[in-house]
């Protein structure tokens, strides 16, 4: 029986990582950690048990069914509802709402405080014409998304966050100040609702057909053994989520008391790393805010083109899904 290495299988960890993190999940944390101020402890707990417990339940319950999540659905309810059920939610997770978010808010974070009123329009034009041509080179071949996302892209990701995170610890922005709003006198509940906004459980559903197909063309063909893969796997995305999550909620609640209330994270996170680093912080959000994007769009836009291709019986294809999907 072919089982993967630990290369591999640190691979899929970093992929199913990469692909949750998107733009929600770089700019909620930090806006929460803000407004937490001295609860942000009890705030975080709330928002990793919805942000990333829910999810890797999610993905454990997809890789149960070994991918067959379908049918299951199918056998709880009336076909014709799960079906319907099914179509918007791969519709709004995938080129009717999240995928298109992913080009804006990383346009708008990281693009467009280079550009100048006169090169807005063909900046932004430029910038979504490259966003999405990666995401279709990345999403076409769902066999090398381990390599391509995994092995490539994220840990250049994790890399620039290691770096931004480093200097937050070093030398934060200044002193924790009190809790406002709800977070007074219900962090841990506030937190728990925010936790949602990451879309990260509808996602879950997606990424779980992701991460099965790619480890079944890696061989592997034992439903047991894809599924304790599956759920190893998800336990490196959580320690990796919860480390990122909890990094970006300290530079939040540290940042108050110098950047005043930012009216959202991403203004925030841009505003912090900027007094980090300069200049060149500007480049670091790009980049950043970039490769989270990229890999989230990718991977919805697989998923997507996955399951349209199942239920249609493979009369449209894989890669025409992919190019209507970007």
């Amino acid at each position: 029986m072919k089982s993967l290495s630990k290369g591999e299988l640190l691979g899929v960890g970093l992929m199913m990582f990469s692909i949750f993190f998107g733009a929600g999940n770089l700019i909620f944390p930090p806006a929460l950690g803000q407004a937490a101020g001295e609860s942000v402890v009890p705030a975080m707990a709330g928002f990793l048990i919805t942000g990333v417990g829910l999810p890797l339940m999610g993905i454990a319950a997809i890789a149960m069914q070994g991918g067959k999540y379908i049918e299951f659905i199918s056998r709880m309810t009336r076909p014709a509802f799960a079906t319907a059920l099914l179509v918007i939610l791969y519709l709004t997770i995938g080129p009717m709402f999240a995928v298109p978010r992913t080009g804006a808010v990383s346009f708008e974070i990281g693009i467009r405080p280079f550009l100048t009123e006169d090169t807005m329009t063909i900046g932004q034009a430029i910038y979504t014409a490259l966003f999405f041509g990666a995401t279709y080179w990345l999403a076409l071949n769902p066999s090398k998304l381990i390599d391509r996302v995994g092995k490539m892209l994220t840990p250049v990701l994790l890399a620039f966050l290691v770096l931004m995170f480093l200097r937050a610890f070093g030398a934060p922005l200044g002193d924790i100040m009190p809790a406002t709003g709800s977070y007074v006198e219900s962090a841990f509940a506030q937190g728990f609702q925010d936790g949602y906004q990451t879309m990260d459980l509808l996602a879950s559903l997606s990424i779980g057909t992701i991460v099965v197909n790619a480890i079944r063309m890696r061989g592997m063909t034992d439903n047991k053994s894809v599924s304790k893969i599956c759920i190893i796997s998800g336990f490196i995305t959580v320690a990796l989520m919860t480390l990122v999550y909890g990094s970006l909620a300290y530079i939040g609640a540290t940042s108050a008391s110098v950047l005043g209330h930012a009216e959202n994270g991403g203004q925030l996170l841009a505003g912090a790393v900027s007094i980090f680093f300069g200049p060149a912080g500007n480049l670091l959000v790009a980049f950043i805010i970039a490769l989270a994007c990229l890999t989230t769009s990718c991977g919805m836009i697989s998923g997507m083109a996955w399951y349209f291709n199942k239920i249609s019986n493979n009369r449209v294809s894989y890669v025409r899904l992919v190019q209507a999907g970007t």
